[in-house]
């Protein structure tokens, strides 16, 4: 229903096909987890670009499901870098971990979705909602895999 508008959008707006996401999110990343501080702050930091568009406008909505996508692209590469550099056991680990880590997040979202069903129409606010709580989810799925990489190895 709104996925075809939002592809449309995505396509004809050269401000939104470009990145989305700040280039130093995994440093920023990183750093708070060693700190053990909460890494939120990088994800809104992250975020900040869409952050500025008004709440259920369509540009804010396409931003995220910009965001979603690159964040999925980040994990990718991260999967890369794994299957490169550690052994089978440890690939298959990271593997299973960010999958569910992800089905986890993307399923609350699905639960929210719903549940804001329940009380009105689906509409522009809705959409924004849920391509927001997705771009998070999938971000979360990043940062728990960038924190379980690193301490995936047996001591």
């Amino acid at each position: 229903m709104i996925r075809p508008i939002l592809i449309f959008f995505l396509a004809a707006s050269p401000g939104i096909a470009e990145p989305v996401l700040s280039q130093n999110t995994r440093e920023c990343i990183i750093n708070y987890v060693a700190a053990d501080s909460p890494y939120r702050a990088c994800v809104q930091r992250a975020h900040s670009n869409c952050l500025a568009w008004p709440i259920g406008s369509t540009a804010g909505t396409a931003c995220f499901v910009s965001a979603k996508a690159e964040w999925g692209a980040r994990i990718s590469e991260r999967m890369a870098e794994i299957a490169e550099t550690e052994p089978e056991e440890i690939r298959m680990i990271a593997g299973i971990e960010v999958k569910y880590d992800l089905q986890e997040g993307l399923l609350s979202c699905d639960r929210q979705y719903e549940l804001s069903l329940v009380t009105r129409d689906p509409d522009d606010e809705i959409a924004y909602a849920r391509a927001r709580c997705e771009a998070e989810a999938v971000a979360f799925g990043y940062v728990a895999l960038l924190g379980k990489s690193n301490a995936l190895r047996p001591e």
